[in-house]
């Protein structure tokens, strides 16, 4: 399958349990392989804070959506809820989504 940058970034991204997460905001490259290094997602379109999603951690990538292994949201994360999750200036969980500089 093939996807357009465009069409690529304003997917949906859950977990694999269905938690929203955002949309794909941007990604980044790495220049000598040619190959996505990682995603950025954002929690609205409204919002300059983005988060950095390896691509290791993707599970898949439709025409829909693309799913992320749960393991980027890390268990305590969940518990709270992901507006607190958004809110927050710091993620600490090794597994958890990398904050970014908005643009």
């Amino acid at each position: 399958m093939r996807i357009s940058y465009k069409q690529l970034k304003k997917l949906p991204v859950v977990t694999e349990s269905g938690m929203e997460l955002g949309n794909v905001h941007d990604l980044i490259l790495d220049v000598d392989t040619h190959g996505v290094l990682q995603y950025e997602v954002s929690p609205s379109m409204l919002s300059t804070k983005t988060y950095a999603v390896n691509q290791e951690q993707v599970v898949s990538i439709t025409s829909e959506k693309m799913v992320v292994k749960d393991a980027v949201v890390s268990q305590k994360e969940q518990d709270r809820g992901l507006n607190q999750l958004w809110t927050d200036t710091l993620l600490t969980s090794q597994d958890s989504l990398q904050e970014t500089s908005g643009e």
